[in-house]
């Protein structure tokens, strides 16, 4: 669970699909943030959180990892029940060259999303 404020909580799914191209093959996984609403579940957010892409010859080998985490709003957006935390995405991505000796190199990416009054979107 994903706790957003003191009375909301969002049920988190993960989702993994395997992928198979002529050069290749891939799997990913991706979270959807489920919130409770009137007897239903709304999906309020989706990010993907896991992403391999495997080549068979020559050619880049991508690992994408993210870690997802609920952290305090940094501000409001309008509309939104005051206090409503803000998810974060931290993204890193390793790539590496097929065959190759070198060190893959690594990025990492940080994303805010903020509750807009009806799901989770990229913080301004």
């Amino acid at each position: 669970p994903y706790r957003l404020d003191a009375a909301t909580t969002a049920i988190g799914a993960r989702v993994t699909c395997g992928r198979t191209f002529p050069a290749g093959e891939g799997v990913a996984t991706t979270l959807h943030l489920l919130r409770p609403s009137g007897g239903a579940l709304t999906e309020v957010f989706r990010a993907t959180v896991e992403d391999h892409d495997h080549q068979r010859g020559p050619g880049d080998e991508l690992d994408v990892l993210a870690t997802v985490a609920v952290e305090p709003a940094r501000r409001a957006a309008k509309g939104a029940p005051a206090g409503l935390a803000d998810v974060v995405v931290r993204r890193t991505t390793s790539r590496s060259r097929i065959g190759e000796s070198a060190a893959p190199t690594r990025t990492t990416t940080v994303e805010r999303f903020a509750w807009d009054g009806a799901r989770y979107a990229p913080a301004r």
